[in-house]
């Protein structure tokens, strides 16, 4: 399963970087300022080193698309053993498992 996202990519100059940074820093260190490892307290040194090495960038997003490919090209049986053994694995393949059940009849018109 995925999302297919379609748009205008628009690069950024190093201030709208050094934005992104601080703020990307700054959601996972749970808005803690005084947090080393946010932007604006990291050494400088290592700031101007490290930044020529990133490209900062947003996309305008103008179409998005959902793919499920759960296995749809398979026979009826593969598609059920698949299911099977998603569903003995943790959390992840049961959820997948869950998925692939509910479009069953779309797959294959008989049901299985």
């Amino acid at each position: 399963m995925s999302v297919h996202a379609k748009g205008i990519i628009r690069f950024l100059d190093e201030t709208g970087l050094e934005e992104v940074l601080r703020k990307t820093s700054l959601h996972f260190e749970n808005d803690n300022q005084a947090s080393t490892a946010s932007y604006d307290n990291l050494p400088s040194e290592f700031k101007q080193r490290v930044i020529k090495a990133i490209v900062a960038f947003e996309i305008d997003i103008t179409a998005i698309d959902t793919v499920f490919k759960l296995s749809q090209d398979r026979d009826a049986e593969s598609y059920q053993n698949i299911i099977e053994k998603l569903n003995e694995q943790g959390e992840d393949g049961r959820v997948i498992a869950a998925e692939m059940e509910k479009r069953t009849r779309d797959v294959f018109l008989s049901g299985i």
